[in-house]
C-alpha cells in the first residue's frame, strides 16, 4: 500500500512539473508576442510621424515655389507692360506684334496670376487663334462688301438680261428649268466663250420670268479644282470646303447675294463651276426636297 501511494505521488509530481513547464512556456510566448506587438506599433507610429514630417515639408516647398512663381509672374507682367506697351505701342508695330501683345495682356491678367505655366500657354494660344478667326471673319465681310456681283465670261449674275446674252452668244437649245414656272435653262454655244488657260466644254444659263440671268454653270475640261479654288478663295468668302486626298471635291463661296459652287467629282474628268443667286438657289433646294419627298411617297405606295 505504501508502495502504491509513493507511485501515485511520484506521478502527480511529474505531471505537476510538466504543467508548470507548459505554463512557463506559454507565459514566455505571451511576453514575446507583447514585445513584438509593441515594436510594430512603435514602428507604425514612427512611420506616421516621418510621413507627416515629409508631407509638411513638401507642402512648405510647394507653398514656397508658388509664392516665388507668383512673384516672378507679377514682376514679368509689370516688366512686359513697361517695356513693350507704351502709349504709342501700335506705331511702327506689325499686326502680328499687336495681336501677340494683346494675347499676353489677357493671359497675364490678375485673374490668371495663380495659373500654371502650361495653362498660361494654352490661354495665349486660344487668344491668338480667336483673334485670327475674328480677323478672317472681318476680312471676309470686308471682301464681300467691296466686291460687286461676279461676271463670269462677261455675264453679270443677277443683272445681265437674256437679250444682252444673245447679242454676244448663240443659243444651242433651251428647256424649262425644273418645274418652276417661268424659269428657263438655255445652253449656249461654248465657242463664243474664251478663258485663258481654260477649255470650256459647256455653258448653261438660267433665266427668270423677268428675263434676268440668275444662274450660270460652266463645265471645264480637266481636273482644275485646286487651281480654281485658290483663285475663288482669294476673290470671295469661303463658306464650305471639301478637299480630301481621294474623293469628290467641293468648294462653296459667297459674295453679296451670289453663291459660287465649285465641283470636281472623283470619277469625272471635268470641273463644274456654278454661279447662282440666293433666291434661285433656294428655289432649287425646295424643288429637290419636293422630288425627294415624291420619290419616298412613290416607294411607300408601292410597298
Amino acid at each position: 500500500m505504501d508502495k502504491n501511494n509513493k507511485l501515485i505521488l511520484a506521478a502527480c509530481a511529474v505531471a505537476s512539473f510538466y504543467l508548470l513547464l507548459r505554463y512557463s512556456a506559454l507565459i514566455a510566448m505571451l511576453d514575446i508576442f507583447k514585445e513584438s506587438r509593441n515594436r510594430i506599433l512603435e514602428s507604425q507610429n514612427q512611420q506616421e510621424k516621418e510621413f507627416e514630417e515629409a508631407r509638411n515639408g513638401t507642402q512648405a516647398l510647394f507653398d514656397g515655389f508658388k509664392k516665388r512663381f507668383d512673384n516672378n509672374l507679377n514682376r514679368f507682367q509689370k516688366d512686359f507692360k513697361v517695356r513693350n506697351r507704351p502709349d504709342n505701342f501700335t506705331e511702327g508695330k506689325s499686326k502680328k506684334d499687336i495681336v501677340l501683345a494683346s494675347a499676353f495682356d489677357e493671359a497675364l491678367s490678375p485673374k490668371n496670376s495663380s495659373e500654371s505655366v502650361s495653362q498660361l500657354n494654352e490661354s495665349i494660344k486660344e487668344t491668338m487663334i480667336k483673334k485670327k478667326e475674328d480677323k478672317k471673319s472681318e476680312e471676309s465681310v470686308e471682301k464681300t462688301k467691296k466686291n460687286k456681283n461676279p461676271s463670269p465670261y462677261g455675264i453679270i449674275i443677277g443683272e445681265t438680261t437674256e437679250k444682252e446674252i444673245f447679242s454676244k452668244f448663240s443659243e444651242i437649245k433651251r428647256s424649262p428649268w425644273t418645274d418652276i414656272e417661268g424659269y428657263t435653262a438655255i445652253t449656249l454655244d461654248e465657242k463664243g466663250f474664251y478663258s485663258k488657260n481654260l477649255t470650256i466644254k459647256e455653258i448653261t444659263v438660267i433665266v427668270n420670268p423677268q428675263g434676268i440671268v440668275v444662274a450660270l454653270q460652266s463645265k471645264i475640261l480637266g481636273k482644275r479644282f485646286a487651281e480654281l479654288h485658290s483663285i475663288l478663295a482669294h476673290k470671295y468668302a469661303v463658306t464650305y470646303i471639301q478637299n480630301p486626298f481621294v474623293g469628290d471635291r467641293k468648294g462653296e463661296y459667297e459674295i453679296g447675294n451670289i453663291e459660287v459652287i465649285l465641283d470636281e467629282a472623283h470619277l469625272s474628268f471635268d470641273t463644274v463651276l456654278t454661279y447662282v443667286t440666293k433666291e434661285a438657289s433656294k428655289l432649287l433646294s425646295e424643288y429637290i426636297a419636293r422630288c425627294n419627298e415624291q420619290k419616298k411617297q412613290e416607294i411607300a405606295d408601292s410597298l
